[in-house]
């Protein structure tokens, strides 16, 4: 279990950066294009608007293998489970002054 964990989270990590990575090129390419102009320019634009909708399947697949991971390996928030765990204890001390102070 413990190794499907870490190639959920090996996976998750690995394509998200792909995924930044191709968000840069993109916005590279179409500052290159918007320079360039004309039909070069054009089809420049075209070129990194397809790269990007390549983009935004690896981030969908980023999402799902980020979201496996995190119920595999239960670092999630969303479950029900003892409250005084989380609940830090908090203490109110009065100074000599009279004013109430949350440590």
């Amino acid at each position: 279990m413990s190794t499907a964990i870490s190639w959920l989270e090996k996976g998750y990590g690995f394509i998200a950066f792909i995924t930044m990575l191709l968000g840069v090129v993109t916005g590279v390419l179409f500052f290159i294009s918007l320079i360039i102009g004309g039909s070069a320019g054009q089809s420049l634009a075209v070129f990194a608007g397809e790269a990007m909708m390549m983009g935004i399947k690896l981030a969908s697949l980023a999402v799902v293998l980020g979201i496996g991971y995190i119920y595999a390996s239960k670092t999630h928030t969303l479950k029900i489970g003892d409250e005084k765990k989380a609940v830090t204890k908090t203490e109110v001390v009065t100074s000599q002054s009279g004013k109430e102070k949350v440590v």
